[in-house]
């Protein structure tokens, strides 16, 4: 039957959700409630994401001005934005199983949208709270289809790498189909030996690891002229990082039958990087 629907139309391999607006101040574990990541009206600049330990950004770039630019409007400064604004099924699956008719899509692999920043929180038990959290509510979501809803579970990314086999482990049983990883840690790079505890485990689990842009800025944050354009640039340039680093360190050689997937980095890139790793080899 699956192989029939795909057979028919597009699958995306890079969706987004727009979390329910307080998913995780009822659903984080009690000890970090107080605390949990939330959507709010800091001032008339519109609906803000807030988490612990971050500045706050703007809703806008998660959603509503997406819509704006498919509508072919002009799309203004990234603030005056509601959280109501954005289509329905970012957060509730019968609308997205419309959305997808309306647009010829037969699947989609969905990834976080809020939680693309949660990655960047310094506590990374915290993080762990909120992936666990997150994860119970993307299955619930992804059970309504599970044939055209595929689920990207978030992994912790600081504190233990024990922490995220456990929790990948957790994703299994729940049902979702891969794991995401932000391109970029600063703590801990992907080429260093006890990320192969959590490849181990992901290989035989059957989950996919999937590397999606996200995490810190991969050169820091321009300032002056021309800085927003940058900033939005050189997001990519981690990509190519991180796949380096996971090719040179030997992973995919160790782990054969684990499969990886680079997402939102394009592809472009990819013949001149392995071309210039070829060279150096």
């Amino acid at each position: 039957m699956a192989e029939e629907l795909y057979s028919k139309s597009l699958i995306s391999a890079d969706s987004h959700v727009m979390e329910p607006r307080r998913l995780w101040q009822e659903r984080i574990d009690i000890r970090w409630r107080d605390k949990a990541p939330r959507i709010e009206a800091l001032d008339e600049s519109g609906d803000y994401i807030v988490i612990e330990g971050m500045r706050p950004r703007p809703l806008a770039f998660e959603g509503p001005m997406a819509d704006l630019k498919a509508q072919g409007m002009e799309i203004p400064i990234p603030k005056g934005y509601r959280y109501e604004q954005n289509r329905p099924g970012s957060w509730d699956p019968n609308e997205r199983l419309k959305d997808q008719d309306l647009d010829g899509v037969s699947g989609e692999v969905i990834y976080p949208g809020v939680g693309l920043h949660i990655v960047r929180a310094p506590d990374g038990d915290y993080i762990a709270a909120c992936c666990r959290a997150y994860n119970d509510w993307l299955a619930e979501y992804c059970s309504v289809h599970p044939a055209r809803l595929k689920g990207a579970a978030m992994l912790p990314n600081r504190g233990s790498i024990e922490a995220a086999v456990k929790e990948a482990e957790r994703a299994a049983k729940l049902g979702l189909a891969t794991v995401m990883l932000p391109a970029w840690v600063d703590d801990r790079p992907y080429n260093l030996p006890e990320w192969d505890k959590l490849w181990a485990a992901l290989q035989d689990l059957g989950l996919i690891a999937s590397i999606h842009l996200c995490g810190r800025e991969p050169y820091g944050i321009a300032h002056g002229p021309g800085a927003g354009g940058i900033n939005v640039g050189v997001v990519k340039f981690g990509m190519y990082d991180t796949l380096m680093r996971i090719i040179w360190c030997g992973a995919p050689e160790r782990f054969p039958k684990l499969k990886w997937s680079l997402v939102e980095g394009g592809i472009g890139w990819i013949a001149s990087v392995l071309q210039f790793m070829d060279h150096w080899w």
